[in-house]
């Protein structure tokens, strides 16, 4: 079974599960000490997860105002958390994927006194690079993810607003920057939210996002199929709901260290497909 299907079946999996497990066990420490950070020990159920990359990126305030942070589950035990932005602004909803080369990226709007942009960063070499804005032309940018695909290439897509209402844009990476942004849709007069990028059981890139139609909010999914984005349809011909994880039976404890667990976003990747988990949507 795909771990990918509706959103509304994973929601209510993992709300069941969430109900039934304490999200934030007692077992779990980490220590900051004045901004400094110590490590993380996972919760026993960790132990579970065979051959998965599962990796997390929040945004918190430590005292030197909200910022970037970053942690990986390594065997048990989550990574010490690293900062990954030095923003004056506030920053905020971040995610993050991994690709088969080992380089991580990490994606995030900010806003300021212009409206919100995009920011993102790339762990390549050992080192991280310099948070860098993603040129969108729009002053309100939000609700970005990302994920990396077969060929080590990132892909984004996110809610951009040009006009009254706000549309659903995507882009990638082609070696040195960002593509221009395109609509993953026709024009319209109605809200598209919510986009999520993933790589199905079989690898392919599906792009989903949520639009207004006949009087209520229906969910809307995309393949790409190396040149183009294609609609999915099921046999009865409506539009499949490939958004998020299905078959997840446990998901890892989150670190004490994050105080709002709603700021946070799990990216899991394994034989069965890649995408993120956004406690904010549990």
């Amino acid at each position: 079974m795909s771990l990918f299907a509706s959103m509304n079946h994973m929601v209510d999996m993992l709300s069941a599960f969430f109900l039934n497990h304490i999200v934030i066990p007692v077992c779990l420490l980490i220590v900051f000490l004045l901004g400094g950070t110590g490590t993380a020990v996972a919760d026993k159920q960790v132990a579970a997860h065979p051959a998965r990359t599962i990796q997390l990126a929040w945004s918190a305030d430590y005292g030197n105002g909200e910022q970037i942070f970053f942690s990986r589950l390594n065997g048990k035990n989550w990574t010490i958390p690293v900062q990954i932005s030095e923003s004056k602004h506030f920053v905020f909803k971040p995610v993050s994927a991994v690709g088969d080369d080992g380089t991580i990226w990490v994606v995030w709007p900010e806003s300021g006194k212009k409206g919100s942009i995009l920011q993102f960063s790339m762990y390549r070499n050992s080192s991280w690079s310099r948070p860098q804005p993603i040129e969108t032309g729009m002053n309100d940018n939000r609700a970005v993810t990302v994920i990396v695909d077969g060929d080590n290439r990132p892909w984004i897509a996110w809610t951009g607003s040009k006009k009254s209402y706000s549309d659903v844009f995507w882009s990638r990476w082609n070696g040195t920057g960002w593509d221009a942004p395109v609509m993953a849709h026709n024009e319209n007069k109605v809200p598209d939210l919510n986009p999520e990028l993933v790589l199905d059981e079989s690898g392919q890139l599906v792009l989903s996002w949520q639009t207004y139609a006949r009087g209520k909010y229906i969910t809307l999914s995309k393949v790409w199929d190396g040149r183009q984005w294609k609609i999915l349809r099921s046999g009865t011909g409506e539009n499949r709901k490939i958004i998020k994880m299905q078959t997840m039976k446990k998901l890892p404890a989150l670190p004490e260290c994050i105080p709002e667990p709603y700021k946070a976003t799990l990216f899991i990747k394994s034989n069965e497909g890649a995408g993120s988990v956004r406690f904010s949507r549990l």
